[in-house]
C-alpha cells in the first residue's frame, strides 16, 4: 500500500469517527470551503502532501472540540 492510499483511510476512518459514519455529511463537508482552511475544501488539500498534513492537524482540532 503507498502512502497516499494510507493517508486516504486513515482521513476516512477519522471522519467516519467524527461524522457518525454520515456519508452524506463527510461528502459535503469534503467538498465545502473552510475558513479555517484558507478558504480551501479539504478535498482539495489531499491533493498534496502538505494539504494532507494541514487537514490532519485541522481533523484532530475538530476531534477534540476546537473549530477554530
Amino acid at each position: 500500500m503507498d502512502s497516499d492510499q494510507k493517508a486516504k483511510e486513515l482521513f476516512e476512518d477519522a471522519l467516519k469517527n467524527l461524522f457518525d459514519g454520515d456519508e452524506q455529511l463527510i461528502s459535503r463537508w469534503l467538498e465545502t470551503p473552510v475558513p479555517a482552511l484558507a478558504g480551501e475544501s479539504p478535498q482539495t488539500l489531499m491533493g498534496t502532501p502538505t494539504g494532507c498534513e494541514v487537514l490532519e492537524r485541522y481533523i484532530k482540532k475538530l476531534k477534540y472540540g476546537d473549530y477554530s
